[in-house]
């Protein structure tokens, strides 16, 4: 379980995944362009309505990696920084006037260090995967910006991997480091999932549309009526604040280390740019 685990963090930075996730993102912006088409009318008593929304962000946050660095410390080997980059993947859809359920998936850099010394050369990794959902509103929205806060929850996991790379002496076991040396684990990884509440606020600014359609409704006198659908593009930013709620221990290979501060917490404050595909259907009367 621990190795399929690890396999599954360590396969969402492989070449391959990210060139099928991307293929998927295409697709999924199809769809939804796709749907706006066949939309007749906004929702009743709004000129202006979206049909969904998706999201590609680049974002920034600070690891809690101060009990990890402790042990590392002790042991003589290199510290792991706490800043970490990541990826983020959004979409949501609307739920009634003005409200949006969205979906979020977070793939966070790893962060390593290299400890080289007379007895051996050290390596310790940290990874972390992160999926949420959340209910958002939009508390802004016209031709040229939206603005939108919401609340949610997310899960993830964070791994822990130290291992060596080559060994030149041997001592007794009192630390990681002799851990490794003696041979007692090879490597010794440690898994920890976590749950934390997630309250975000995101605002955009439109690009330019494209793919206008035009689809008359009403015929007055000097008066034409139509419905416009098109997809637009949306550049923005956003800031999340993400309290810890709860972490529990998942796996690991060490019992003589089952007990150390081999684990470290998820980011609280988050923030970063996101790009955004929407189709938007409008009422027009000249």
């Amino acid at each position: 379980m621990k190795r399929l685990l690890c396999f599954s963090i360590k396969a969402c930075k492989s070449t391959g995944v990210r060139i099928a996730l991307f293929a998927f993102v295409l697709l999924l912006l199809w769809n939804v362009h796709a749907l706006s088409q066949t939309l007749q009318k906004p929702i009743e008593g709004d000129s202006l309505s979206f049909t969904g929304f998706v999201t590609l962000g680049y974002g920034f946050g600070s690891l809690d990696v101060e009990q990890l660095n402790q042990v590392l410390k002790k042991s003589n080997l290199s510290e792991i920084k706490s800043s970490v980059s990541f990826y983020n993947l959004n979409a949501k859809l609307p739920i009634g006037k003005n409200f949006l359920l969205g979906s979020d998936i977070k793939s966070f850099s790893e962060n390593s260090s290299l400890t080289r010394d007379t007895s051996g050369s050290f390596v310790t990794k940290i990874q972390s995967l992160e999926a949420g959902i959340n209910l958002g509103y939009l508390l802004v929205q016209n031709s040229s910006v939206i603005v939108a806060p919401s609340v949610g929850f997310a899960a993830g996991f964070n791994l822990t991997d130290i291992y060596i790379t080559g060994v030149y002496l041997a001592f007794p076991r009192s630390s990681v480091k002799d851990e490794l040396l003696n041979g007692f684990h090879p490597e010794i990884t440690k898994m920890v999932s976590y749950i934390n509440l997630s309250i975000e606020l995101e605002a955009y600014f439109k690009l330019f549309g494209f793919g206008v359609k035009e689809t008359p409704v009403q015929e007055l006198p000097n008066k034409p009526v139509s419905i416009q659908n098109r997809g637009e593009l949306w550049l923005g930013g956003f800031v999340s604040y993400n309290p810890l709620l709860t972490s529990n221990f998942v796996t690991g290979t060490s019992d003589f280390f089952s007990s150390a501060s081999l684990g470290y917490k998820p980011s609280t404050l988050n923030y970063g740019v996101r790009l955004m595909f929407t189709t938007s259907l409008r009422l027009i009367v000249p």
